[in-house]
């Protein structure tokens, strides 16, 4: 990827992706990391996350999270900011529920 502004290289980008262990979450996060940028990839299942991301590599952190509780969410940042030093990107993706 080539930044518009020098030609060089751009910056890699800190993110953190919702429901990274299947679906459109994990094609982001795959994408992401593709890219070379750093992602905080969450799902509310660690054992599924786990196996989405079997290729781990030094820029990318796992981390359970259930959206709905506010401690696992704030955790989840709190992480990406310790191991990658900020967030810059956030791919909340929602997920799909029966009513």
């Amino acid at each position: 990827m080539v930044s518009p502004r020098n030609s060089g290289p751009a910056p890699s980008c800190s993110f953190i992706v919702t429901g990274a262990n299947s679906g459109i979450g994990q094609g982001v996060a795959q994408a992401a990391l593709t890219a070379g940028h750093q992602v905080v990839a969450t799902a509310r299942n660690m054992e599924k996350l786990r196996a989405a991301c079997a290729d781990a590599i030094d820029k990318l952190a796992l981390v359970q999270l259930d959206i709905s509780d506010q401690a696992q969410a704030k955790a989840s940042i709190n992480e990406a900011a310790e191991r990658f030093g900020r967030i810059d990107v956030l791919g909340f993706l929602p997920v799909m529920c029966e009513i």
